[in-house]
């Protein structure tokens, strides 16, 4: 009796050993089969944290790039523009200068002839222009030929202006009051594009820009 409940005691803790042993191979397995489940979860979100942060990296490379295109992109418009505008003004300052200077001449009335000589430094005999009637193009008044010369210059300098470059909507020259032709207020030639091609000049009156801000 004592040998067979010995024996069933021994088989008791036997079994107790195998369940214990098998809840935890299931405890094992169960905790395996979680992982596997979880890694690729893991996996996943940590790729697509990494392929957001790529994506951002990239997306602040690319507009800091384009940033910096658009930046130079404007800068060279910019000095380009700043050239011509540049290239422009020294043109209408030369172009100035040269009115001005045949404007001077009008007060020399006396209208003497150049003297001509070759590169031996003889004097070339050259035939005076006899006394003509010379007539102002913008009002209605007789000119010596210094007026008259340094008119055709004003002239043609506006119409060269206008030719020369297509930016330019319209140039005049605006004086005072007998300052270049004793005529009453009347003497300012304007040249806009639609004159160019029609050969048309507007003779401004003084009292049209007398207070003007680009006369003042």
């Amino acid at each position: 009796m004592g040998k067979v409940q010995g024996s069933t005691v021994i088989s008791n803790d036997s079994d107790l050993n195998l369940n214990h042993l098998q809840k935890k191979k299931n405890k094992i397995t169960g905790k395996a089969m979680n992982l596997s489940l979880k890694l690729p979860l893991i996996l996943g979100f940590v790729s697509a944290i990494v392929i957001l942060c790529m994506n951002v990296g990239l997306i602040r490379s690319m507009r800091i790039a384009f940033e910096k295109s658009l930046n130079k992109n404007m800068e060279d418009k910019a000095q380009a523009s700043g050239d011509e505008l540049s290239a422009l003004i020294s043109e209408m300052d030369a172009i100035a200068s040269i009115i001005y200077n045949g404007i001077s001449t009008v007060e020399d009335t006396s209208e003497t002839q150049w003297s001509i000589e070759n590169i031996k430094q003889e004097k070339q005999h050259v035939t005076p222009m006899e006394k003509m009637d010379f007539r102002s193009r913008i009002v209605d008044k007789e000119l010596n030929m210094a007026q008259y010369n340094s008119e055709s210059v004003l002239i043609d300098s506006l119409n060269a202006l206008i030719a020369s470059n297509e930016n330019i909507a319209g140039v005049g020259a605006f004086f005072e009051p007998g300052a270049f032709v004793d005529v009453n207020w009347d003497y300012a030639p304007y040249l806009n594009r639609e004159g160019y091609k029609a050969k048309k000049l507007i003779n401004f009156s003084y009292d049209y820009y007398r207070e003007k801000e680009y006369y003042e």
